[in-house]
């Protein structure tokens, strides 16, 4: 295909920001915390596990059997790992989970990304789900 060369009406066909997921047995998500699914289809903290998908960030403090509402897209303020630290040196990388607050710029064993670097704001890094 050739490039546009005229404007075009791109429109989003995804189901929004927003999510609600049913919290998984024997947990509670945390307002502010980073949201995975299980393989069940539920929502959890995030964690540096196997097959951890990341859904996006709690809007509300919930526990099991009930559903969170999650937002799914935009530009959030996380916590920097002490240890493997992000610096505005790894804007446009991957920031990976460490828990469901915090991320770093080095890839755990399982290397679950949380999203893209954005941007450091003090100590905190500014993360684009």
């Amino acid at each position: 295909m050739a490039a546009l060369s005229a404007p075009r009406d791109t429109r989003e066909v995804a189901p929004g920001k927003f999510v609600t997921l049913e919290v998984a047995t024997g947990k509670t998500v945390y307002a502010g915390g980073i949201v995975a699914i299980n393989s069940s289809g539920k929502a959890q903290p995030a964690a540096e596990v196997a097959s951890t998908k990341i859904v996006g960030i709690a809007l509300e403090t919930v526990g099991a059997g009930h559903n969170v509402k999650i937002q799914r897209k935009g530009v959030f303020l996380l916590d920097n790992d002490i240890t493997n630290a992000i610096t505005i040196a790894d804007y446009g990388k991957n920031a990976y989970i460490v828990d469901d607050h915090t991320v770093s710029d080095v890839a755990g064993t399982n290397s679950v990304v949380a999203g893209t670097i954005v941007g450091m704001e003090g100590t905190q890094v500014r993360v684009e789900f």
